[in-house]
């Protein structure tokens, strides 16, 4: 089978369908805790290829701010060789620049930097999967699409919700009723559900190569550290 990824929609729903809950204002925080409980799971969803198209400008253009793992930089249909430094002086004139004579280097602030002072690059990179949420204006990680992980994480997400003084009048955190208790359930579901993820295939596990983790800073874009560990 494909080991397919979901909306973490799909998790707030759950929360909403399993315990009756009648307000939203948790449901940013719903997300960070996703992450967290994928992180403490250590389940691990796939990065996918992509590539763009970048304007170099006065011999420097900007990378995408999605990428995680830089492939290559593609230019006048040829891969460009990676330099630690490019000389821009050491390129010849224009007449007599050939693409061979042509490299680049890139730092950690988000730039690559070209022999050429204008241009078109193709970057071709590797970017975690994600959707658009229209909501909230921003791209959201996609979650593996596992019963076990997704209940997992709804589990989670209530044992978060109680621990910080929310009420709910069936479900507690402890007492004698193992099946009433959110942080049993959460402990049971969190050693099931990477069971179950390890037993996929080769190609499904190969899909799985960045831990969710920490959180959402604000509402225009995800912070780089939402994000840890890259299986590439």
């Amino acid at each position: 089978m494909i080991y397919k990824q979901t909306s973490y929609k799909e998790i707030i729903a759950r929360v909403y369908s399993k315990f009756a809950i009648d307000y939203s204002d948790w449901e940013i925080r719903g997300i960070e805790w996703i992450g967290q409980a994928i992180r403490q799971m250590r389940i691990r969803v796939a990065l996918e290829p992509c590539h763009k198209d970048v304007d170099i400008v006065n011999y420097r253009g900007k990378l995408p701010c999605h990428l995680k793992v830089l492939h290559s930089i593609e230019y006048g249909g040829s891969r460009l060789p990676q330099e630690e430094r490019v000389n821009i002086h050491d390129t010849g004139t224009i007449d007599n620049r050939t693409l061979q004579n042509d490299s680049f280097s890139y730092n950690k602030n988000g730039y690559i930097f070209t022999t050429f002072e204008t241009g078109t690059v193709r970057v071709h990179f590797y970017k975690i999967p994600t959707e658009y949420d229209y909501d909230l204006n921003i791209e959201v990680p996609l979650v593996p699409d596992n019963d076990y992980v997704l209940d997992a994480c709804m589990w989670y997400i209530m044992l978060m919700l109680l621990s910080r003084g929310h009420k709910h009048p069936v479900y507690k955190i402890g007492g004698n009723d193992p099946e009433l208790d959110v942080a049993k359930q959460w402990r049971t579901a969190k050693f099931k559900a990477p069971v179950e993820a390890s037993s996929m295939t080769i190609e499904d596990r190969e899909r799985q190569s960045i831990i969710w983790t920490s959180i959402i800073k604000n509402y225009n874009s995800i912070d780089d550290t939402f994000f840890d560990n890259t299986g590439i």
